[in-house]
This record gives structure tokens, sequence and C-alpha cells, in this order.
């Protein structure tokens, strides 16, 4: 992890989320990869240890930007825990306009309520939008006011085992929009259209690959079912 955070250098794939009733693309999700092996939550958890999260956020921003700045549309980054994070935006140096770029903090319930405040106030005023993970539901109806965040991204099995309609409609009454994450079955990106869900990523729609990887040939390949559903 010391190594990674000096040398600036970090890896990422780039998973594409497109609009679930029509089948258009908005954007593409960065996912960190690391040369050794090593998981995003492997390395949140040792540059808290290190006291260096903010550092390794701030990182993953600007490397993943930088990476992907020739992907179409919005660039989801993960800047991780922001429990006790300070991630300083790379104002200067950002290859994209700041509208474009959403910022995903991925919060637990018991991290929710003091989390990232600077980060946050920081990505606002650079114009970046916001999203976070929800992973169930008392999490959601916690963060969600505090949060106002542009976005929410949930798993997309769990969301369909629970109450999705309650969800959807908690999500879309602060106007943010719902990302359903991990589809793997063409009937579940189906039924989450018809629910209302309004972003959906997952294998079945595109797995992650190099930004290298996505030229308008395969971009227009990975959304299995045609211009609508």
């Amino acid at each position: 992890m010391r190594t990674i955070l000096s040398s600036r250098q970090l890896g990422h794939v780039f998973a594409p989320v497109w609009h679930a009733q029509s089948g258009a693309l908005f954007g593409f999700y960065a996912i960190p990869r690391f040369v050794n092996g090593m998981s995003w939550h492997e390395a949140v958890s040792a540059a808290r240890e290190m006291g260096q999260l903010g550092e390794l956020a701030s990182l993953s921003l600007l490397s993943a930007v930088r990476a992907g700045w020739r992907l179409p549309g919005r660039l989801a980054v993960p800047v991780g825990p922001a429990r006790d994070m300070d991630c300083a935006l790379p104002w200067d140096r950002l290859l994209r306009q700041s509208r474009e770029v959403v910022v995903d903090l991925e919060l637990s319930l018991d991290g929710a309520e003091g989390a990232g405040t600077r980060t946050l106030d920081a990505c606002r005023e650079a114009g970046v939008s916001i999203a976070f993970s929800a992973g169930d539901a008392q999490t959601l109806r916690v963060a969600l006011p505090r949060l106002r965040p542009d976005i929410v991204r949930m798993d997309a099995p769990r969301l369909l085992q629970g109450d999705a309609a309650a969800a959807l409609s908690q999500v879309h009454d602060t106007g943010a929009l719902l990302l359903c994450d991990g589809v793997k079955q063409r009937s579940d990106v189906t039924a989450l259209a018809r629910l209302g869900c309004d972003l959906v990523a997952g294998p079945v729609v595109g797995r992650p690959a190099p930004a290298d990887a996505w030229t308008p040939a395969r971009i227009g390949l990975s959304w299995p079912f045609g211009a609508s559903l």
C-alpha cells in the first residue's frame, strides 16, 4: 500500500452503466485494480490503519479520471468509506468537466451520521456529483436526507429480494437516481426496469474492462437486449 501511494500509480477497469428503461449509455463505473491482487476494501483498510485514507481516495479519483477521460458519459469513481477521511480534490488536474464525475462513497450505518462532511463539501463546491452505496434499507433511510446524493447504488439481487418499491420511493423522493449494480440475468434487468430502477450495471450488461478496450463498437455490443426493453 505504501508503494502504491508513494508511486501515485493505481489501475482501474471500467464497467458500463446503462439507463434501465432505454438501454442508453449513462457512463462508466471505475473499479480500482491493484497489480498485487489487493481488493479495494483491503486497500481501504490498510490506508485507514496508516492514516492515509484521504490520500488513497484522492489518488483513486485522479487516477480513474486520467485513465477514463475518453470514455463517454459520466464517470463514477469510488473513494472508499469516508468516515474519517478528508479527500483533497485535484481541482486543477481533472481532465473531465466536474459535472461528469460522480464520487461514490461507500457508507455503513455506524458511519453515516458524521461521514465525510468535509469530503462531500469539497466535492459539491467543485461541482462533482455525489453517490453513495447503500447496503440496506436502514442505512438508506438514515443517509438519504443527510447526504442528498445524486445517485444511490444498491446491489440488484438484494434489492429484488427486499422491498424494492419502498427503496425506489425513498430514493426518488429525494430526486436521486437509483443504480442497481450486480445484475446477472436478463430477466432481472426487465424486472428492475418495470419497478422503475433508473440505472443498471453488472455482468449481463457489460463486464469491467480497461479504458482502452471500450471502443465504440464494443460499447454498442455491451447492451445485449436491443435499444429498449
